[in-house]
């Protein structure tokens, strides 16, 4: 077992290094955030609410972040938004 991890290591790697979700877990550790995450007096207060409330804040939130990002493709010259696609080849 321990000559078949030592052969396939450098595969083990590259599929490593393709992977985001690796990527964001060493990120995570290096740097503790989610120590400081937990500690954050937002998520406490967020965490507080009940779940209605709680819901309709993080939909208004999502609605928010897709507006700024919707602004910001408009000027890069695309859209998030099908409506506003050039359908005309």
């Amino acid at each position: 077992m321990k000559i078949l991890r030592i052969i396939f290591w450098p595969l083990i790697m590259l599929k490593n290094i393709l992977d985001h979700n690796w990527w964001s877990e060493k990120i995570i550790d290096k740097t503790k955030l989610d120590e400081k995450v937990e500690q954050s007096r937002f998520v406490a207060w967020k965490n507080k609410l009940p779940q209605p409330y709680k819901l309709i804040f993080e939909i208004c939130l999502f609605v928010i972040i897709v507006y700024i990002a919707e602004i910001w493709f408009n000027m890069l010259g695309v859209s998030m938004l099908p409506w506003r696609w050039d359908w005309s080849w």
